[in-house]
């Protein structure tokens, strides 16, 4: 048996190669988001999103796109503020927040606070396990309540991790007052248990039922020298200091940065659809959802600008009842009813914008990316099919409504299942869920994308070469990975990092694609570029004879843009990889 495979190994040889032109179109109607890029680089901006369980999820809930974007994002502008964390941290929502998170004080419930508070609560269950989809339960507690002091929680935590860590902080949140009692509490940040700032004591009992914000400041010289997380809280440890009644809802930690984004997560709904994520918004109150998005934008320091990135696509073809925006599709798994629901979520949400007086202009939309899958998804469909029917749904809908400043990252352009799955970016247990490689690598893809897209006068010198594909004689499927692939670039004597490329197998055809995943607008730099094929550890030998275990060699031209396509020809170089050449590792 073991003869017999060397002798296939021997025979594998690449058959046709080609250039690919045709534009990789990641982002459509990357202009509809442009203002808010451009906003990002010199003044506070944010983001919320709307996702299903990948939203918050990876080892101890902690990951997901709301880890994944927050960094992504961040990478390129910075942060200017931790995202608007809950004040109870019931269910899952524990672990949101990129490198903070949310608590709630000890003795406090969800529940019970007077109309005239409870009115501000978001609430949905679409699971039906009382665990809410929303983040910012509150955190109540009745006029008979005293905090005892062998029992203390803390609010809010950073971590030394955290980009805002060294700044000057400020902890902000929203608290109620009340017509009658004796309550109030004391703002306080400690690390490891010992104070490092607090503030005066708060009276709840004003005679007046209200929302309230307040705040606590941390100068960066009373803890930067520090090496365990801050702490946030309404009272010192051990110090008794709530005393109810006590009303709490949004809190959030900003830094001294005058730009940047902060990456909010407003709904994830475990094993839900874009339907139900429409529904639970057209559920809420307007004056819930007016607080919350108060809470997100009121730290900015400029008109309000918002982005609100919706990332469904896993459970939309399980779930077959009509769609809840205008047209009222029969059936919301197909690609109307999914882009019924978008139109939901847009209007629901510009609604609630434009009733606060802020400008439409600087409400911006953006749906994807959804992390690509293999498979069947029945109906004749692959997975990958599906996934670009709803995504061509919603690039209709971004035309068709200009006024939505609708953007899409295309999922099925901007990276390939069998380069997730070489890069473990998948979860162990199945492609539903990524890893925290995975979460942080797919948005970085999307962010980075999209940052091209909106400037691409920033990328100079860029080529019309969007793939390159080699056909085999045989099934090399099984050991192919994106670094099979190394490119080096004549010109400048740079070559391309395998962290760029993504690669695609077509079994029909026996062809393996490589994309450039990370390259701007998923495009080579034009110029002269040579490469090896690295056909000796896919067990082949060249075409036109060379000996077993060689490499595939080859060398091209990438015309520079507006040429026409045809321009770009690839001429073979059989033989072993030069060993004249350096290491195409980067």
């Amino acid at each position: 048996m073991l003869a017999a495979a060397a002798a296939a190994s021997a025979q594998v040889s690449v058959q046709a190669h080609t250039v690919g032109t045709t534009p990789r179109d990641i982002v459509i109607n990357p202009d509809a988001i442009k203002p808010f890029v451009d906003a990002a680089k010199t003044r506070r901006v944010d983001i919320i999103g709307i996702g299903d369980s990948n939203q918050i999820g990876g080892p101890g809930n902690d990951y997901g796109w709301d880890h994944g974007y927050a960094k992504a994002w961040t990478e390129h502008y910075g942060t200017y503020a931790t995202e608007v964390l809950n004040t109870t941290g019931e269910g899952g929502w524990g672990g949101a927040g990129y490198l903070a998170s949310g608590g709630a004080p000890y003795g406090a419930s969800a529940t019970g606070a007077p109309a005239e508070l409870d009115k501000y609560r978001m609430f949905y269950d679409s699971q039906g396990d009382a665990i809410n989809d929303f983040p910012p339960t509150y955190a109540y507690m009745g006029s008979s309540y005293v905090e005892p002091t062998d029992h203390w929680s803390p609010t809010a935590r950073v971590l030394p991790s955290n980009p805002l860590w060294g700044q000057n902080l400020t902890w902000n949140f929203t608290y109620g007052t009340f017509a009658n009692g004796t309550g109030g509490f004391m703002p306080n940040a400690s690390s490891s248990f010992v104070t490092v700032a607090d503030g005066p004591r708060i009276s709840t009992s004003t005679g007046v039922v209200g929302l309230h914000d307040g705040s606590l400041s941390l100068p960066a010289s009373a803890y930067q020298q520090l090496t365990q997380p801050l702490d946030f809280s309404f009272s010192p440890y051990a110090t008794s200091t709530i005393q109810g009644p006590f009303f709490a809802q949004y809190q959030r930690v900003t830094g001294d940065r005058a730009s940047g984004v902060s990456y909010s997560t407003i709904l994830a709904q475990g094993g839900r659809a874009l339907v139900h994520a429409a529904t639970a918004l057209q559920t809420q109150s307007d004056d819930a959802l007016k607080e919350y998005i108060r809470n997100v934008v009121r730290y900015q320091d400029g008109a309000p600008m918002l982005l609100v990135d919706v990332t469904h696509g896993g459970n939309d073809g399980g779930w077959h009842i009509p769609s809840v925006g205008p047209a009222h599709v029969a059936d919301s798994s197909t690609p109307a009813g999914f882009a019924d629901d978008i139109t939901a979520v847009a209007e629901r949400l510009r609604g609630v914008w434009t009733a606060m007086g802020y400008d439409p202009k600087n409400l911006m939309f953006q749906y994807g990316p959804y992390h690509p899958t293999d498979g069947d998804a029945g109906g004749g469909q692959t997975k990958i099919q599906r996934l670009a029917a709803w995504e061509d749904a919603v690039i209709q809908l971004s035309q068709q409504h200009p006024e939505y400043n609708l953007s899409i990252v295309r999922g099925t352009r901007v990276t390939t299942p069998l380069t997730m799955a070489t890069s473990n970016w998948y979860d162990p247990g199945g492609d539903a869920h990524l890893t925290p490689a995975g979460y942080e690598g797919v948005a970085k893809l999307a962010v980075d994308q999209i940052v091209a897209y909106t400037d691409p006068n920033a990328v100079p010198n860029q080529s019309n070469v969007t793939s390159l594909s080699f056909t085999f004689n045989t099934d090399v499927s099984a050991n192919l990975t994106p670094d099979d692939l190394l490119l080096h670039h004549l010109d400048d004597d740079t070559f391309v990092p395998s962290s760029a490329l993504a690669v695609n197998w077509d079994a029909a055809t026996l062809t393996a694609t490589w994309y450039f995943q990370d390259l701007p607008l998923g495009e080579l730099q034009a110029g002269q570029w040579d490469g090896t094929l690295k056909t000796s550890t896919l067990g082949g030998a060249l075409a036109g004879g060379g000996p077993a275990g060689s490499d595939y060699t080859f060398s091209f031209t990438a015309s520079p843009i507006p040429e026409p396509a045809a321009a770009a020809v690839l001429l073979v170089a059989a033989g072993a990889a030069l060993a004249r050449r350096r290491s195409r590792r980067s």
